[in-house]
């Protein structure tokens, strides 16, 4: 909520009741795709339930970091070109503490949460690119 009302303009604030909204919400989407992604992998290897649910709630906390991130945008004009590299910092350990949170609440080795982390969203996401280019193609051959 606060990168949404720094992000709105102090003499258009009206739109401040839109931005809030939007930006809470989707960092809520962001973190149920997130966990769900991982869950649902998780779950698909009989990995128990409770152990799911553990990754939703470590995968929130592990978020909390976010909240640095509208200081450091606000004081940017202040730090100048290095407000990029306090920058870095929140999302460095927004993506430490998602790898921890994953590894601890499914059991795995530190590799593995990295496996699951960095390699199966990034393949699910090409499939399905690849799944619509192909399904547009097909529909779009038929045309003609």
């Amino acid at each position: 909520a606060l990168d949404a009302l720094r992000l709105t303009s102090a003499s258009e604030f009206g739109w401040a009741l839109l931005n809030v909204p939007t930006e809470v919400a989707g960092g809520i989407v962001l973190w149920l795709l997130a966990a769900g992604v991982v869950s649902l992998t998780a779950l698909c290897f009989n990995v128990e339930a409770y152990k799911s649910r553990a990754a939703f709630v470590t995968l929130a906390w592990s978020f909390l970091p976010w909240i640095f991130m509208a200081p450091i945008s606000c004081f940017a004009r202040l730090i100048g070109s290095a407000h990029v590299v306090f920058m870095i910092i929140p999302f460095t350990w927004i993506f430490f503490l998602q790898i921890v949170a994953i590894k601890q609440s499914f059991e795995l080795k530190t590799w593995q949460a990295l496996a699951l982390l960095l390699i199966v969203p990034p393949l699910l996401a090409s499939f399905q690119m690849m799944q619509f280019f192909q399904a547009l193609s097909a529909t779009l051959g038929s045309l003609f």
